[in-house]
């Protein structure tokens, strides 16, 4: 049998076919809320209730079978559990606002994609857990190739890089700790394809999900675009993804889909109705697919820990954004555990933790402070 290419695809997709669209949500920390919190320190949650605050409107080719049964508790119950605060933790950081959603890494590292204008070329930031320190990661504003900012990407260790839109191409951007571009790779893929999330395995490779945009010839035009780069750029392998995009709506609703990668080294991909666990070879390792509550609840976030994953189920509100968390095993796809943010947390989670639960940040009176809210 000959051997198969190293750009063989791997088979992502069983034929979803789905509607799926983009859009960026703010995260508004001007919203207020009216509880009294210490100057410093992390104080117990009284016993009265914060008022609401603000609600973030090279293997071979391999095809896993989408539908099996040994997954269980795919389906979230009727109602979500309310996430009760436990502390808060006032950090000395002035008011902001930031666009998409926070992130963390493993040192409890706090990191925003601000709102300064220009989505475009605005900074990610990031806030020490104690909000002493903080950093901002930006392209160098002589780069004659003008990165548009498109997402960033966090990895356990802290590692930033940022996915941005050049003239020459779909670009990814190292920063050093200082907050330098330290370097610049182009990942080798088609003309007009637009990227609308990545993560990056600890060694540099990339995992890039993206579309053909409206430029792209009719053929092509809303077909997803999933593949695995070199450190350098090359590709390594295409991962056929059949989900078709109505380019048409795509940018009026929620963007559905996220990947994080894990400490146990595997990238995990979140998609319309299931999660693909894919190595760093490129193979799909499992899948564990999940049913969404509400329905037309989109996948905006994936996160990771010990073991577990989190999930954000993003749907809109009549005044504000809906958020909701799916806990699943990473093992076994097992549903663990199916939650709401509340009035005391906010709904602004910027990490999770399988020991600590979620992190929430939350304007109290002007001052930013982050709550606590363990899984229960």
């Amino acid at each position: 049998m000959a051997k198969k290419n190293q750009h063989d695809p791997v088979v992502l997709d069983e034929g979803h076919n789905t509607m799926i669209g983009q859009i960026s949500f703010a995260l508004f920390l001007a919203l207020g809320a009216s509880a009294q919190v210490g100057s410093g320190g992390t104080n117990t949650l009284p016993d009265q209730t914060l008022p609401e605050g603000p609600r973030p409107h090279q293997s071979s080719s391999k095809t896993l079978d989408s539908g099996s049964g040994k997954f269980r508790d795919a389906k979230p119950p009727e109602l979500p559990r309310e996430l009760v605060a436990s502390t808060v933790t006032p950090i000395q950081v002035p008011v902001f606002s930031s666009d998409g959603n926070p992130s963390c890494d493993s040192d409890g590292n706090l990191f925003f994609h601000l709102s300064a204008g220009n989505y475009g070329t605005s900074p990610v930031l990031r806030i020490s857990p104690d909000g002493q320190k903080s950093t901002l990661f930006k392209a160098a504003d002589n780069d004659e190739t003008k990165p548009a900012f498109i997402t960033y990407n966090v990895t356990p260790l802290g590692v930033v890089r940022e996915l941005a839109e050049a003239t020459d191409g779909n670009v990814v951007l190292e920063f050093d700790s200082n907050g330098k571009v330290s370097s610049r790779t182009k990942l080798a893929m088609p003309e007009h394809v637009s990227g609308q999330d990545f993560a990056a395995f600890e060694n540099g490779t990339i995992l890039f999900y993206g579309y053909f945009n409206k430029n792209a010839d009719d053929k092509l035009r809303g077909q997803r675009y999933v593949a695995l780069f070199a450190p350098s750029g090359q590709l390594l392998k295409r991962i056929q993804d059949k989900e078709q995009l109505d380019l048409a709506v795509f940018n009026t609703t929620f963007q559905n889909g996220a990947v994080t990668l894990g400490k146990d080294g595997y990238i995990y991909l979140a998609r319309q109705s299931e999660v693909v666990v894919i190595s760093l070879s490129g193979k799909i390792v499992r899948r564990m697919p999940f049913e969404k509550n509400p329905h037309d609840a989109a996948v905006t976030k994936i996160s990771y820990s010990d073991g577990l994953l989190a999930l954000v189920l993003s749907s809109s509100g009549e005044q504000y954004i809906n958020n909701r968390y799916v806990i699943m095993d990473s093992s076994t796809g097992e549903q663990r555990g199916y939650y709401a943010p509340s009035r005391e947390t906010s709904n602004i989670d910027v990490c999770f933790s399988r020991k600590e639960g979620f992190t929430f940040i939350h304007n109290i009176d002007g001052k930013l402070a982050l709550i606590n809210a363990p899984l229960r």
